[in-house]
């Protein structure tokens, strides 16, 4: 027992004074065997020489400050003893020997405890116990425990000498390994030596003390002894103990390292004048737009002109022949663009007006040929074939992470399949308490209900369960886990990689009850092994008196943060979740067998989890989270076909809406209405649509264009959203027309298709042209999507001037013939008086809403308001969220949402991250070792030096631990031991030819150290590649822990053999932070490439024979995320793409009308900038499918604008109002009863699917398609034209007048 400190001079005087002075040297010497192990004798004399050569020479390679003044110098130990402490070196030097000076300090502080010759200065026996065995020196007592002291400057120099060491096959510092788990989780140096000198660390219990001044123990001879500290030079970890070997690395020695520098940019945020940079250029242009609108205004007021003045008024009178003749004279002087726009429209007009007659005229041929080419087109979805794969949905064939993707599995193995559940413990049932720590300490340690003896058992009872599951294949032939899962010591060791804390068990029930008594107090129990592994799960034997292994049945550590969540710091034992991960091996060929027995496997595993958490986890206390590698794609495919109803529903809706909205709707109670009403012909359009979606889906398939969900979920939006649009203004158009007396049925059709043709062709080309543009990109859904759109529209349009226009002639002849619409062969008798209805939403948008809307404060009102929306939508466009959140994918209460929400809340690191060097590198040369190891040596630039600096800042790179370096591993692997097992060993057979012996091999005769030469801490290159083949296949065990078959058994592709050998691609594994939201996402996936590629330039600098290596990172979730880092540039580019289209195509079919196009550009940027306020208000974040929508957004909006500016631009009437309330009037209700009504009626229903996805994406995108395509189409659209509309075709306005003067002179008028 300790008795005290002096800390005072006097009081040392004093105690000085009863001390009984102990003049003996040593405190031990050689060996006493007891019914446990070897513990050194008792022996209070002077210390000894050896007298034994092999044992010098042990002893001067291990400790050779010893034998600074002599090569045989008196000693406290024996042969004995330096060959125990030899062999107990092992695993130090497999933690410690990649940083010199941190190895040499800790055998430094054992070669001092174990042969100092002046032991007994800072060491004192506390107890002692009788021993009646042979001895070297006669001994009858051995030491029970001792007391050392040492000085701060020795202990703290040990410590910060090794405190950085890592250990790379864990992904750890080595000293998280060789500390044990103090109370706060923290290794400080008074804590890693009371784990060394406890438990199975020691043969008997060793009490460190770090003091500066001497200390008074009690001995065994119930005598004061005063210890005065161990004061012995210790080696920064900057500086080399041997002058021919390297001094640590950065890695391992922070010294080392450069002058601290942040690897991660801080970004920078755009400002001007102190306010966010958007913001004020909003403001900026909001204040400008109101100055100039303002002045405007203020001046139209004043001057009662034109607002802006960019237009004399053109006066004129149809009946006043000199006003007509003056306009005419104003006319004369148009330009060639008039002139040339004018023929063009006239030539547009006449073959329009031609074809309209032949459709009408033949009717029958024309739609039998429409049905059979529809036909041989809509045959190729025999061929389609749909993608539900979500690489191939959202990753470019040639982006780079899908490149990456490739290589990693073709090169390596795809990344395992993972089944795990999440699995928290009910506070009610399962309390926390507090556990009595092993005797002789007096302190308690906390620990959470989950780990509570009855809780881990049933736990480990669900485990075996699931581990147990087989699935049925049919043929009488099951599967079980252990067909399919990973098993990294195969074939030595067949069992599953399953990752659970229960695995320190080797999940067996008595492992787990075992406890360690002495009749009267629990010396160790499961608590306390829990504690020991979980400080290093790599031990063979814990550091408690179960002396068990924390290995898993497996072969390999589980690592803590892998199998728990819910803590913090290191307090494991309160964590609040138990992560259970099974881990399936995965196969690159889609259809191979062992991926079916995989996914099958996974099935039934589902359906066990599944039942239990209904049946059995409330009871037992347990909350459980779960998924397997298929759930999210049976997830996606369950909503699929949940959502089928609501989408038919939809769409049934909208095709009943457009069948019944066409006809008249006369009084119900006239016969007439039976006639009048167009259900046929409504029903007939449907038909075109869907032909035309048939027909596009076709077409792409056999072009070889895989077909995906959201085209048929989309595209037959879209269509019918143009469609409809165009039909309703056709027929529209046709019931207002009047006849002429001397016209046919077809001459009409052909004369009104004439008028309404140019526009349906474009608003269709202008949507056909940004679809194709729209697919130069390269983001896979999006091409898809582009594509299909636009061949559909293509198609419809051809069908509605074809097939279409046949349809409407043979409607048109039922009427005439007053047969009842559907049932046609049934005639009512004819009204005798029957006038052309204008149609109430005609009436209403003639006589009272464009009326309304273009009076002059209307109209200052609409520009204001929407001039303040649009500068606002411009203020937060840089602020939507980029990504989609993996639950809106999910249908409502699907389990996997549940599990994407634990695993924010209670994972506690992230998946693991691969670095992939490509061939190229010899890593037989030290130059080019030096570009990617992490040992002594090695620059603190090369790779694995990069990697470390950048786990040092988690928080900005996204990097939560170094890497694992085989390199440095075999390195160590290599190293020849002064005593003891060599890592590589080999027998030769009779033929001569080698064979490994494994460090666990003890039966194979001739077994011998490889004896390889080392040069400056490296191998020759002749060993290097003679033995890297053993160490891969070489299995980690007590003896040798940097065995690299498990750790990296798959990471290195080697070629040839023996000296022979070649190291193809290697990878150097780490993990991602714990990632929770998309940007987290995003910007992990960009630091890592970008780190890659600084790896990758530092590697092409600094080796001068290196110039073509290749490094890239790949994770397995990377090839989902690198369409985020160019999502808003891809936004941008589609759409631009998608509005010079609408600019050129608006600008030739226009008739060369600039104006006219500008305003058309205008006008859907305004939209689709509206959406952009509208997905910032609502939380709709950018990703493909908001892209797919906005790229729609241009289609619709253009159906919505382009109608009304046509009609405007050919107006002959005089004012710019005018012009507008004309194209409102003739346009509007058409575009309001087809788009808009229309698209309503399916939408609402769109609210009630199952799938989030589609309630944010489609829903509420589809609302803010239509209303902003509405607001904006008639109400900004109409207001902007009347006032900076495109001023009157002269040239069209001269034509008007001759046809004026030539009706007149042949009526008679005009003289």
């Amino acid at each position: 027992m300790k008795i005290t400190h002096t800390l005072l001079a006097a009081p040392i005087l004093v105690l000085l004074s009863l001390l009984v002075q102990v003049q003996a040297d040593c405190v031990w010497y050689g060996e006493c065997f007891n019914s446990d192990n070897n513990v050194n004798c008792l022996y209070e004399g002077p210390p000894l020489n050896m007298n034994n050569d092999t044992a010098l020479s042990i002893l001067k390679n291990y400790c050779p400050t010893l034998f600074d003044h002599s090569d045989d110098p008196p000693l406290c130990c024996d042969s004995h003893q330096v060959s125990t402490f030899a062999n107990n070196m092992g695993a130090p030097k497999q933690f410690l020997s990649r940083c010199p000076s941190c190895y040499q300090n800790f055998l430094d502080l054992f070669c001092y405890t174990t042969c100092y010759p002046n032991a007994s200065t800072f060491m004192t026996p506390l107890t002692n116990i009788s021993y009646t065995g042979p001895s070297p020196l006669n001994s009858t007592e051995s030491v029970g425990s001792v007391a050392v002291v040492l000085s701060s400057n020795f202990a703290n120099g040990l410590f910060e000498s090794c405190k950085d060491v890592q250990f790379p096959s864990n992904n750890q510092k080595a000293i998280d390994l060789l500390c044990g788990t103090g109370s706060d989780g923290v290794c400080t140096p008074q804590v890693w030596l009371d784990f060394l000198g406890h438990g199975s660390n020691s043969p008997f219990p060793m009490y460190y003390n770090i003091s500066d001044t001497p200390i008074v123990w009690q001995s065994y001879q119930k005598v004061n002894v005063s210890l005065t500290p161990l004061n012995e030079t210790s080696y920064l970890c900057s500086s080399s103990p041997d002058p021919s070997k390297p001094s640590c690395s950065c890695q391992d020695c922070a010294a080392m390292c450069p002058p601290h520098k942040d690897v991660v940019p801080h970004p920078v945020e755009w400002e001007i004048l102190s306010i966010e940079g958007m913001v004020f250029v909003a403001g900026s242009i909001l204040v400008g737009f109101v100055i100039l609108f303002g002045s405007c205004q203020i001046w139209y007021y004043v001057h009662k002109k034109d607002s802006f003045g960019l237009e004399h008024e053109v006066r004129t009178t149809l009946g006043n022949g000199s006003s007509r003749s003056h306009a005419a004279s104003q006319s004369r002087g148009g330009n060639i663009l008039e002139k040339i726009g004018l023929k063009w429209e006239q030539m547009l007009e006449s073959a329009f007006s031609w074809w309209g007659r032949v459709a009408a005229r033949h009717p029958i041929k024309v739609i039998v040929i429409s049905f059979i080419i529809c036909g041989i087109l809509t045959f190729g979805i025999y061929f389609a074939k749909v993608t539900t794969d979500p690489v191939e949905l959202w990753s470019a064939p040639t982006s780079v992470t899908r490149s990456n993707k490739n290589y990693f599995d073709s090169t390596f193995n795809p990344f395992y399949r993972t089944e795990q559940l999440i699995i928290r413990f009910d506070p009610k049932k399962w309390k926390s308490s507090m556990h009595e720590d092993p005797y002789p300490a007096i302190t308690y340690t906390n620990i959470s209900g989950g780990f509570q003896l009855n809780f881990l058992k049933e736990l480990l009872y669900l485990q075996n369960n699931i581990s147990a599951l087989r699935a049925d294949m049919g043929n009488n032939e099951t599967v079980g886990l252990e067909d399919i899962c990973y098993q990294p010591l195969y074939p030595d060791n067949k069992n599953c990689v399953i990752n659970s804390v229960l695995q320190y068990f080797q999940n067996n029930e008595t492992t787990l009850e075992r406890k360690v008594t002495d009749f009267f107090n629990t010396l160790a129990d499961y608590v306390d092994h829990i504690k020991s592994c979980t400080g290093d799960p790599s031990q063979t034997i814990d550091s408690t008196k179960l002396a068990s292994s924390c290995l898993a049945e497996f072969g390999g550590p589980v690592s803590p943060w892998v199998a728990l969540g819910g803590y913090s710091g290191n307090n494991y034992l309160q964590a609040t979740a138990h992560v259970l991960t099974f881990t399936v091996n995965n196969y690159h060929n889609p259809d191979d067998p062992q991926l079916a027995k995989a996914k099958a496997w996974e099935k039934e595993y589902l359906t066990f989890v599944e039942r239990f958490v209904r049946e059995e986890a409330e009871e037992k206390g347990m909350m459980i989270a779960y998924s397997a590698e298929r759930s999210i794609e049976d997830e996606l495919a369950r909503a699929s076909k949940s959502d089928v109803a609501t989408i038919a529903i939809s769409y049934l809706a909208m095709f009943f809406y457009i069948a019944c909205a066409l006809g008249d709707w006369l009084p119900c109670c006239t016969p007439q209405v039976l006639v009048q009403q167009k259900f046929s012909l409504g029903m007939c359009g449907v038909l075109v649509v869907l032909l035309s979606v048939g027909s596009s889906i076709g077409i792409n398939s056999y072009m070889g264009f895989s077909l995906t969900l959201i085209i048929l979920e989309v595209v037959p939006f879209l269509v019918l959203a143009v469609g409809t649009d165009n039909i309703f203004i056709l027929v529209n158009a046709l019931g207002r027309d009047q006849r002429a007396v001397s016209e046919t049925r077809e001459e009409q059709i052909g004369r009104v298709l004439g008028k309404i043709g140019p526009s349906m062709l474009l608003t269709s080309l202008t949507e056909v042209c940004a679809f194709f543009l729209g697919g130069l990109t390269e983001m896979p859904a999006v091409k898809t999507f582009a594509f299909y759109s636009a061949f559909a529209v293509l198609f419809d349009f051809l069908l509605q001037i074809t097939c279409f226009v046949s349809i409407i002639s043979l409607d048109m002849k039922r009427s005439e013939q007053h047969r009842v619409d559907v049932a046609c062969c049934v005639k009512i008798t004819p009204p005798r008086y029957s006038e052309k209805s204008e149609g109430i939403l005609y009436a209403f948008f003639k006589n009272f809403y464009s009326v309304g809307l273009l009076t002059d404060w209307v109209r200052s009102l609409v520009i204001l308001v929407f001039g303040v929306w649009a500068c606002f939508c411009i203020a937060v466009v840089n602020k939507l969220d980029i990504g989609l959140d993996q639950t809106l994918s999910m249908p409502r209460g699907s389990y996997v949402i549940d599990y994407l929400s634990e695993i924010n809340t209670y994972l506690s690191t992230g998946a693991p991250l691969y670095f992939v060097v490509k061939p190229g590198l010899d890593y037989s040369v030290r130059q080019q070792q030096n570009m990617v190891c992490g040992s002594a040596g090695c620059p603190y630039d090369s790779l694995a030096g990069q990697i470390y600096q950048a786990a040092g800042q988690p928080n900005g790179t996204y990097i939560a631990h170094p890497a694992s370096a085989w390199i440095d591993d075999y390195f160590s692997w290599l190293a020849p031991a002064a005593s003891g097992l060599a890592c590589c060993r080999y027998a030769v057979d009779g033929n001569g030819t080698k064979t490994f012996c494994s460090s666990s091999d003890t039966t194979t005769p001739g077994c011998k150290s490889c004896n390889v030469s080392f040069d400056k801490g490296r191998p020759k290159p002749e060993d290097f590649k003679e033995y890297l083949d053993w160490y891969l296949h070489d299995n980690p065990t007590a003896a040798c822990s940097k065995g690299g078959h498990a750790a990296y058994g798959d990471a290195v592709k080697l070629s040839g053999l023996g000296s022979e050998t070649k190291v193809g691609a290697s990878y150097y594994m780490t993990y991602h932070t714990v990632l929770q939201k998309d940007a987290d996402y995003i910007n992990a996936l960009n630091f890592s490439l970008g780190l890659a590629k600084d790896m990758e330039r530092t590697i092409q600098h600094n080796c001068t024979q290196c110039h073509d290596i290749e490094v890239f990172p790949y994770s397995v979730w990377h090839v989902f995320y690198e369409q985020y880092l160019t999502v808003a540039t891809q936004t941008w580019q589609n759409l631009l793409i998608c509005m010079a289209a609408v600019f050129v195509v608006t600008f030739l079919l226009l008739g060369f009308d600039i104006w006219s196009a500008v305003i058309a550009v205008v006008t859907i940027s305004m939209i689709v900038n509206s959406m952009f306020g509208l997905m910032y208000l609502w939380d709709i974040s950018l990703n493909a499918v908001s892209l797919v929508n906005l790229v729609m957004t241009v289609g619709i909006s253009v159906e919505f604008c382009s109608h009304i500016i046509r009609s405007f631009a050919v107006s002959p009437l005089k004012t710019r109002v005018e012009r507008a309330r004309h194209a409102l009037s003739t346009m509007g209700s058409s575009v309001l009863n087809g788009i808009t009504f229309t698209k309503i009626v399916g939408i609402v229903v769109l609210a009630f699917a199952d799938s989030q996805i589609f309630v944010v994406f489609y829903f509420r995108m589809y609302v803010g398609i239509v209303s902003f395509g509405l607001l904006h189409g008639l109400v900004f659209l109409p207001v902007l034209l009347s006032f900076v509309g495109p001023p009157v075709n002269k040239e069209r306005l001269a034509h008007k007048d001759r046809e004026d003067r030539q009706q007149l002179i042949s009526n008679g008028d005009l003289f």
